[in-house]
């Protein structure tokens, strides 16, 4: 009985699958679109690909050393830290967060907005290199693993409580909102990792069963992190968070997130290839970070698949696996 449920839901679900997906049509016209930086202009004016703008010009309160050394003390402690405030000028979010809504018109997912320099930039300005080489040794690298979130209001809700690697050391994510993440359209919440014991953050990433105790402990760990946008939040690996049901009759919660490696870690197969924080990648490589973004993240965002079909023709068409 249970494996015939089983076996009709995954009917059931391929079915949807299908039907949400583009035509071989549409799917080839797509794919020329996505190729096309002239395109990509043309829908998005106010944002730039492949520019060479200045990274320092998205500053509007560069991070100070004393700044800089509490958050890594925040980050050794208890696995995680936030600016609190903007460290992006306004404008620049206002214009990304502009470029997100007219992805959504034209049918795009919010991933491909990683083909618009802006969007590497935010998470490489001086500022914050500063701060990752402190954390991760001057030869520390960024993964292609980008992702760009978008919160409903009143359906939507952040991703469900997880770590971003269970099996990996070394590696760090950097979350940048769009938008104001606040408490009521769904702000991340983290578990501050000082008070997970290892025994109790293995049974998590086992799944195994808690006990009451355990659970009160976790539940009575938690932080909600609204901030504006412009600022950053930051954790490691094995940091547990999640973002949280969005209320009604607010503004979406946009955000953008992408995970660098320390110096020497040796990356996994699906890690590469890595790319350099001190510059936006070349559009090539941009394609197929996206392309890369929607096999790795379509099992947990269904909205991805549909893309599927666009993501492995690019993969095809670039499949050097070297430092870019």
């Amino acid at each position: 009985m249970g494996e015939g449920k089983a076996e009709a839901g995954k009917i059931l679900f391929k079915a949807l699958l299908e039907k949400e997906s583009f035509s071989e049509e549409e799917t080839n016209r797509r794919i020329g679109l996505a190729r096309s930086q002239d395109y990509w202009r043309k829908l998005n004016p106010q944002l730039n690909v492949c520019a060479g703008l200045k990274f320092d010009d998205f500053e509007e309160r560069p991070l100070t050393p004393g700044g800089i050394d509490e958050m890594l003390e925040k980050l050794s402690r208890e696995g995680y830290f936030s600016t609190g405030s903007p460290i992006i000028r306004k404008d620049v979010t206002a214009r990304m967060l502009l470029g997100v809504e007219n992805l959504r018109k034209a049918g795009w997912h919010e991933v491909w907005a990683f083909v618009y320099d802006e969007f590497w930039q935010v998470t490489r300005t001086p500022s914050m290199l500063s701060l990752l080489s402190a954390h991760l040794g001057k030869g520390f690298m960024a993964m292609p693993h980008v992702v760009v979130h978008y919160v409903y209001p009143e359906k939507g809700a952040g991703w469900s409580p997880h770590v971003d690697f269970s099996d990996r050391q070394d590696r760090f994510t950097v979350w940048f909102p769009l938008s104001d993440a606040t408490i009521d359209n769904g702000c991340m919440y983290i578990i501050a990792r000082h008070r997970v014991s290892e025994a109790l953050l293995e049974k998590w990433l086992n799944m195994e069963d808690l006990s009451h105790r355990e659970v009160k402990t976790l539940l009575q760990s938690t932080r909600a992190l609204p901030v504006p946008a412009g600022s950053i939040l930051s954790w490691k690996g094995d940091v547990i968070h999640w973002g949280t049901m969005s209320a009604k009759n607010v503004q979406p919660r946009v955000s953008l997130s992408v995970v660098y490696i320390k110096e020497n870690t040796h990356p996994l197969p699906d890690e590469v290839p890595l790319l350099s924080p001190a510059e936006v990648p070349v559009f090539s490589t941009r394609l197929m970070a996206v392309a890369k973004a929607i096999k790795y993240y379509k099992i947990h965002v269904l909205s991805l698949n549909k893309f599927s079909a666009i993501a492995h023709e690019l993969l095809t068409a670039n499949k050097e696996n070297r430092i870019a």
